[in-house]
């Protein structure tokens, strides 16, 4: 609910809109579809410390949310390696890339 307050933060009334116009912005609203991120998948981290740094899923488990928790291996060249855990909505797909060009840094 939305209101209209002075500027001491005094309630002044509600701002209403017509049932009608909430409807039709309803039929109008088209939500982002989630990728289907899989096992083997590359990635690219959006959030966190590890933001910006790619890696394969090699786990994925459903949790008591909508989300699927992704365990994600970040693989360096000098051969050491961390894992990250995040939700499906926190990845960015990067599919079509061939192996040989998949790097920590991204493409």
């Amino acid at each position: 609910m939305s209101t209209i307050c002075n500027d001491e933060g005094t309630f002044i009334r509600a701002v209403t809109i017509p049932n009608a116009d909430v409807q039709g912005m309803l039929t109008k609203h088209n939500p982002p579809t989630l990728s289907k991120v899989r096992v083997g998948d590359f990635v690219e981290i959006l959030t966190g410390p590890a933001s910006k740094y790619c890696g394969t899923v090699i786990e994925k488990d459903s949790t008591s949310k909508s989300e699927e928790q992704l365990t994600v291996e970040v693989n360096f060249p000098t051969g050491r390696h961390f894992l990250v855990v995040a939700d499906e909505t926190c990845v960015k797909l990067l599919p079509n890339l061939p192996k040989n060009q998949r790097e920590f840094w991204g493409i």
